[in-house]
């Protein structure tokens, strides 16, 4: 995603800038959606789960080394969601790989989710073949 129409993406140089979206090159084929969990991709929970761990690894206080011996395994988890996720994303290309990702609806959000995605017009499809 270049914009939303009203702010331009930039690089994440580790700083977040009001107006502005981040490109983050960890995070292949999603869109803010996605990353926020609105999708029928599981895997972005894993991503949160990793990172919830990530962080519960830091220490409370700067002087403090508690818990970092949980930071690798933590740091580990993290890398496995992001390139699971990434896994995820990029194999859907065509619209018979998002039919086969939707042949199981766990509940009715993913039921109209794909079937509102399956049946977009060709002009609002911008990287799924037929």
């Amino acid at each position: 995603m270049a914009n939303d129409g009203i702010g331009t993406s930039v690089p994440f140089s580790g700083i977040s800038l009001p107006g502005k979206w981040n490109e983050m090159p960890q995070l292949q084929r999603l869109d803010h959606l996605a990353i926020i969990g609105v999708t029928i991709r599981s895997q972005v929970l894993d991503l949160y789960t990793g990172h919830a761990a990530l962080l519960y690894a830091l220490p409370d206080r700067a002087n403090s080394s508690r818990r970092l011996a949980d930071a690798p395994k933590a740091v580990a988890q993290l890398h496995a969601a992001i390139s699971n996720l990434n896994a995820a994303s990029t194999s859907l290309n065509t619209k018979s790989d998002l039919a086969l990702l939707c042949q199981n609806p766990a509940n009715t959000y993913q039921q109209r989710y794909c079937a509102n995605t399956i049946n977009l017009r060709p002009h609002g499809v911008s990287k799924i073949k037929a």
